[in-house]
């Protein structure tokens, strides 16, 4: 009889073990099943049939290839003209930033004495509320079952009057320039004048005859 009762324990313990592994594989096969598939957009190129429209797609090509080099020399010319220009601007940007900081100095001084004047006034608000709380607590001519919340609006009230004083803001630091910084904000605009290559040789492939067409291709989880 005791074998039996432990026999039936044991099957008892086993069957919840079972059932967690069953709905932990259901959830991590939905997990699974609801990654969507992964997609690319492909573009497919379809050349014309005839010679005439070949030679034109040839011709296309190499003008691409034209373009795209002539893009980079560019980039050459207006990244070693970006260079040059870095000091010229690098000289400015430092009188600028002189000036800047000489003007925070100033303002910073003056937010010292505006912030203690700010804390002055709060502290003087604060004050007056505790004071009348103070006396209001005394007054004898008031019950002691309305004597604490008329109190407190007053020391509420100079609360309130405190927060509204106006906080002075404290003065923006200026950054100082630096060499690096301006060479890539000047190289960043030598992108600017880049020739679209790739856009220029669709509109050729398509006045040769040829035909684009954008589709989307499933990479991952296609199934």
């Amino acid at each position: 009889m005791l074998k039996e009762e432990k026999s039936m324990d044991l099957k008892a313990n086993k069957i919840p073990l079972i059932v967690s592994i069953l709905l932990f594989s259901g959830l991590f096969s939905g997990l699974l099943s609801g990654c969507g598939p992964v997609m690319k957009n492909v573009t497919d190129y379809i050349p014309p049939t005839s010679d005439s429209g070949l030679e034109c797609v040839a011709r296309a090509n190499d003008s691409r290839n034209t373009c795209q080099s002539d893009n980079v020399v560019a980039f050459q010319q207006c990244s070693e003209q970006a260079s040059y220009d870095t000091e010229q601007h690098y000289a400015q940007a430092k009188d600028i930033y002189t000036e800047a900081l000489e003007r925070y100095i100033i303002d910073h001084e003056h937010y010292e004495i505006a912030y203690q004047e700010y804390e002055q006034q709060q502290q003087l608000l604060m004050s007056e509320g505790e004071l009348d709380y103070i006396r209001c607590s005394k007054d004898i001519n008031m019950t002691s079952i309305n004597k604490f919340p008329a109190c407190k609006k007053l020391l509420d009230a100079a609360i309130k009057r405190a927060k509204k004083l106006y906080e002075p803001n404290y003065p923006a630091k200026p950054y100082a320039p630096t060499r690096d910084r301006i060479f890539n904000r000047l190289r960043a605009k030598c992108k600017d004048t880049a020739l679209n290559c790739d856009q220029i040789f669709n509109q050729s492939f398509r006045s040769c005859g040829g035909v684009i067409t954008n589709r989307q291709v499933c990479i991952s989880n296609c199934d």
